[in-house]
């Protein structure tokens, strides 16, 4: 047999390892989407948590009350804000 023979069987051997492969992983999807919403739910949690232990939420808060202030409050040459 010559090298390109070999070469042509086990890429014929490879393509059909990869397409039972995949029919595999389409036939075992039983309970897959409970994981990847939980999965979901713990990053979700650990950015929550993590806002929390940095304290952003009185930062935020801060600013957003400062920029509110700063569009309804007077300017500084005297005229009131329009609504």
């Amino acid at each position: 047999m010559s090298s390109f023979t070999l070469y042509r069987l086990s890429a014929q051997y490879a393509g059909q390892r990869v397409a039972a492969m995949a029919k595999r992983l389409r036939v075992n999807e039983s309970g897959q989407d409970i994981v990847e919403y939980a999965g979901m739910l713990a990053i979700i949690a650990l950015v929550v948590v993590a806002i929390m232990a940095l304290g952003l939420p009185g930062i935020i808060s801060g600013a957003l009350k400062g920029a509110v202030n700063s569009i309804t409050s007077p300017s500084s040459s005297g005229a009131a804000a329009k609504p």
